[in-house]
């Protein structure tokens, strides 16, 4: 099968949309805000708030995702499913221009929905890869959107520099939700259309059984049990350094909101450099020996960070090494 240019390019371009949410809600601009501004982080309270909001939304997506697939797959819904998932992110984001310092219950319910609709979403949008790209290909195809994910993280980046600078915080997250739906359409409009097998009762009988049985055997193979377990263990040390990093820059290093910016940017355009050159060796060598090589090259970057310079300098060479690959691979 030829790679069809309009679905590689809407698939890829939902990636470059969702990337501003990554970077500017998950990663580096509401973290903090919402830790110190929304909630006041005396004593570590605003911490342990957004880690109970990121880890009960990543909960809920884990544990609903199996069914939902399944369902999914028989009802025909998959692209409907994705624009469901998109939305509610997207609503959500732009309903931070309510929070007032004080909301924290506010807040968690917002960031937690968002989250929902950010992650969950992102299971049926993988799923359409082996429908655009055969198999010798998707590597390369997954490479890209991480790739063009990267360029998008960028530029959501460089639009909130002179608004977090002017204190207009109300506008970063308009902007975030509107970038995330405006490039995420052209998957909604080229990707390979729903093909409805059955209805919607029926489709959720079968979506649940399927997800039981396919669990079931999973867990009885050796080689797919471990492939599990040791993908919950490297999610779990990647998305932690995801979504904790900016607050342990500006609450222990002393960052700014500028300065966090200028870092992750940083990170994105090394690890955007790091996509594009490893999407054919992903193909040619196998995803376990890049995830290696990336293994080995954040290694390298915590030994570089414990014999270079102390302070922020320290800080900024081992995150750009720890963080070129985080989830790519």
């Amino acid at each position: 099968m030829k790679l069809n240019k309009k679905h590689v390019i809407s698939w890829t371009l939902f990636d470059f949309a969702n990337s501003s949410y990554s970077a500017v809600i998950s990663a580096v601009v509401f973290p903090v805000y919402y830790v110190n501004t929304i909630i006041g982080n005396e004593a570590g309270i605003g911490d342990i708030w957004w880690g109970r909001a990121i880890s009960l939304s990543m909960a809920i997506v884990a544990l609903s995702s199996p069914f939902l697939g399944g369902i999914a797959d028989y009802g025909g819904i998959r692209k409907k499913l994705l624009l469901l998932y998109t939305l509610i992110s997207v609503l959500c984001v732009a309903s931070f221009t309510i929070l007032k310092k004080g909301m924290l219950f506010e807040g968690f319910f917002l960031i937690a929905m968002a989250n929902i609709g950010m992650e969950g979403g992102l299971v049926f949008y993988n799923s359409f890869l082996p429908r655009i790209a055969d198999r010798q290909y998707q590597g390369r195809v997954s490479s890209w959107g991480f790739g063009i994910g990267y360029a998008g993280s960028i530029l959501s980046l460089l639009l909130a520099v002179p608004l977090v600078a002017t204190g207009r915080f109300d506008a970063v997250w308009l902007m975030v939700a509107a970038f995330f739906l405006l490039f995420s359409m052209p998957a909604f409009i080229f990707l390979p259309p729903d093909i409805k097998t059955d209805s919607a009762i029926h489709a959720g009988i079968k979506g649940f059984r399927y997800a039981i049985e396919t669990l079931k055997e999973i867990w009885k193979g050796r080689e797919s049990k471990r492939f599990l377990i040791a993908y919950l263990i490297y999610e779990d040390g990647v998305n932690t350094v995801i979504v904790f990093s900016s607050i342990f820059a500006a609450t222990t290093l002393g960052f700014r909101h500028q300065e966090l910016i200028g870092l992750y940017l940083l990170v994105q355009v090394s690890a955007l450099l790091g996509a594009f050159l490893m999407a054919k060796p992903t193909d040619a060598w196998g995803p376990k020996k890049v995830l290696d090589l990336a293994l080995c090259r954040q290694l390298q970057g915590h030994f570089m960070r414990s014999l270079s310079l102390k302070g922020k300098r320290q800080n900024i060479l081992g995150s750009i090494h720890l963080s070129a690959s985080l989830r790519q691979y």
